[in-house]
Formats: C-alpha cells, sequence, structure tokens
C-alpha cells in the first residue's frame, strides 16, 4: 500500500482546519507534514502491514513575489527543469525514465512543490515490497553539492562537472533572476529524512566561483601543417593521418607570418600567445592560440 495521490490535499485541508480554529502554531510546515505522514501510515498499517509513504521531495520556494501555496506555471517550468536535469546528471546509474520526478502537487508555507519519483524498483525484499527509487542516490547526490554551496566549501572540494555543472548553474541563474531561495526535504523510501538549502549565501558563492578571469600565458605548441588559410590561420595536428588525433589552431596577425611558405605536412614547433578565461573550478572557454614565432630545431 502506497501513500495515495489524494494524501497532499488532506494534508493541506489540515494545515487550513488549524487556521481555522485559531491555532498559531510556529512548527515548521516539515513538522505538521511528519505528524501527518506518521498518522496516515499507523493507520494505514493497522490493514497493512506492508503499507509504506511514498518517497518524495519537497521543494519550498522562498521569495517575496511567491504566494502563498501557488506558484506561476512558468516559475514551476523554470525551476523544475533543471532540477530534473541535476538528478539525472547526478545519478550513477543515468537511467533517465527511472529517474523521472513527478510534480504530484503544490501546498502552502511560501509555496511547496511535492515531487515524487515516477518509478520504483522491486528490492527483491518481502518485507520491502516497494523497494528502492532510483532517484535517491541522486538526490543525495545533489544536496551534497548545494549544502557545499551553502558552507562555501572550497572550489577544489565540489564535484561538479559535465551536465551537473551545468544544470546547477541554470538552476542558480534562475533563483537568481527571481530573487528566490529553496529548501528541500528528501523523504525515502524508509529511509531518513535529508534536508538541504540553497539561499542567497550559497548562490552568491556559486556565482563567485563560476565567474570568468581573464589568462594568458605563452607557450609552445607543435605538431603537422594540418589546414591552412590565407585569412589568418593554421592548423597543427600531431597525427595527420588520424582525423580524431589532437589538433590546435594558431591564428596569425598581420604580416607576421607568409602562409604562402609553409607545405602541408610539415612539422612545425611554434612560440604562442595563449588566451583564455577560467572560473574557479579550472574550467576554461574562450581558448585561442595566436602565433608568435617559429622555433629552430635546437630551441627548446
Amino acid at each position: 500500500m502506497r501513500l495515495p495521490a489524494s494524501w497532499n490535499h488532506l494534508r493541506e485541508r489540515a494545515r487550513q482546519g488549524l487556521d481555522d480554529l485559531g491555532v498559531d502554531d510556529e512548527r515548521p510546515v516539515d513538522d505538521w507534514d511528519d505528524v501527518l505522514d506518521r498518522a496516515w501510515l499507523e493507520g494505514a498499517r493497522r490493514f497493512d502491514a506492508s503499507a509504506q509513504l511514498q518517497p518524495r521531495l519537497d521543494v519550498r520556494v522562498i521569495g517575496d513575489d511567491v504566494g502563498h501555496g501557488s506558484l506561476s506555471m512558468q516559475l514551476v517550468d523554470e525551476l523544475s527543469g533543471p532540477l530534473q536535469s541535476e538528478v539525472e546528471a547526478a545519478s550513477p546509474s543515468g537511467d533517465k525514465e527511472l529517474l523521472r520526478l513527478e510534480l504530484a502537487g503544490i501546498s502552502r508555507g511560501s509555496a511547496v512543490m511535492h515531487l515524487r519519483p515516477a518509478a520504483l524498483i522491486d528490492s527483491g525484499d518481502e518485507h520491502l515490497p516497494l523497494a528502492l527509487s532510483p532517484v535517491d542516490a541522486a538526490i543525495r547526490n545533489v544536496f551534497d553539492v548545494h549544502d557545499a554551496m551553502e558552507r562555501e566549501a572550497p572550489a577544489d572540494s565540489i564535484i561538479l562537472e559535465g551536465d551537473l555543472r551545468k544544470s546547477f548553474h541554470k538552476l542558480a541563474k534562475v533563483l537568481q533572476q527571481h530573487e528566490l531561495a529553496v529548501e528541500m526535504t528528501w523523504r525515502p523510501l524508509g529511509g531518513q529524512r535529508r534536508r538541504s538549502r540553497l539561499s542567497e549565501r550559497g548562490l552568491s558563492y556559486a556565482s563567485s566561483l563560476f565567474e570568468m578571469t581573464d589568462h594568458a600565458e605563452e607557450t609552445t605548441v607543435s605538431g603537422y601543417l594540418y589546414e591552412q588559410s590565407l585569412s589568418g590561420w593554421f592548423r597543427l595536428k600531431s597525427n595527420p593521418q588520424n582525423k580524431r588525433s589532437e589538433s590546435r589552431l594558431v591564428h596569425t596577425e598581420g604580416d607576421r607570418l607568409d602562409l604562402e611558405s609553409l607545405r602541408l605536412n610539415q612539422y612545425l614547433r611554434a612560440r604562442v600567445l595563449h588566451t583564455y578565461q577560467m572560473d574557479r573550478f579550472g574550467q576554461r572557454s574562450s581558448e585561442r592560440w595566436t602565433f608568435l614565432r617559429f622555433l629552430d630545431k635546437e630551441e627548446q
């Protein structure tokens, strides 16, 4: 037996009932969720000992323009896309179908998006008939990144690469654009819940880590002349017989080099000015190699 889809509606009615009775309880919404969930589970297990609460991810969206228990469709779309992408990128399995999240409802407490895994897999244990959600490990990895930003951990200690980097960066931009913060609570199947927060502090720190700074250094490149253009560039390739081998596009400026004097497949060594932008994660962009001079055979 699983938590029915109408449970979110019943939970919201319970909160409204407290307001109608004039009950001024300052406990967090999560506390009331726990009380109501435990009450449902205790009652359900009187009829079915295997009854379990379905795992869910509660995402509380906090901001001045957030409605009381409501979110615009545009904002739901802007938030749910990067969140889904983060979970997919952070999963060891990478099976997108098993990692898909569904929006089960939105309730009060600023505005809380209730997301649940679309798929559960059988554990093979008769005592855990609903078993495991493959989303669990992915969400914990996502929370690790959010928590690291919030406590301002050193950049080299944060595991943020590839698609996870892109998804997190997109989520952070959305939150900053709308001046929002998020508090997330993951309630796994039969496990201990975990919370994570991404506030203005964490977002500001993340922004500083993604900020690009200019770099320039003189270095040596070498390889066989693979392509050249009279418009001002040539390409060196480590192995011209292999199209996938490493290559380097070198730009020339003015009359610094007479490209007509070069021969295809000629081995060349050159000093170049390597310019690029780099963030504090060591990710580079806008790389460019500009020709300075060729090196003689004797030069290192």
